[in-house]
């Protein structure tokens, strides 16, 4: 799942996402399979934004529009059935309603598929080691997506 997150301009608004990072990681996230892959600010190079050294907050000027999103989330379950059951559970609820909801001005969640452009692995006269033809799949399938 790729998050784009965006922030409430108080600094207490990233602490309290922080909280929820660490809830993800130790327990709700982890016991259904959940892991944080990729977490990182945005920046754009006609930015105006900043970054407190102090409190790890980000500043931006919001108000023209530019930088909507101020940080990435990547994160990868087993299947949407692992990533569906967690959205439910009770625990995740309390969790998300107590750290994530209240510091987000606004939020997408993309839901994303691994894949393998055919070939992309292979070398010459070897076979992509991954599974056949691309990324083992469930099952033990090899998956290859086609652009």
């Amino acid at each position: 799942m790729l998050n784009l997150l965006s922030f409430h301009p108080n600094p207490e608004a990233k602490k309290s996402y922080v909280k929820y990072g660490a809830a993800f990681a130790q327990s709700i996230g982890a016991k259904r399979g959940g892991l944080a892959k990729i977490v990182g600010s945005v920046i754009s190079p006609h930015s105006t934004r900043s970054v407190d050294s102090k409190t790890q907050t980000t500043t931006a000027a919001k108000e023209s529009g530019e930088g909507k999103w101020d940080e990435i989330a990547l994160a990868h379950y087993p299947s949407i059935q692992h990533f569906g059951d967690m959205v439910a559970s009770a625990d995740y609820q309390e969790v998300n309603h107590r750290f994530r909801v209240g510091s987000l001005r606004d939020t997408a969640i993309l839901c994303l598929s691994e894949g393998c452009v055919e070939g992309l692995w292979e070398k010459e006269g070897t076979e992509d080691k991954r599974g056949g033809e691309g990324v083992m799949g469930q099952e033990g399938r090899g998956v290859t997506s086609k652009l």
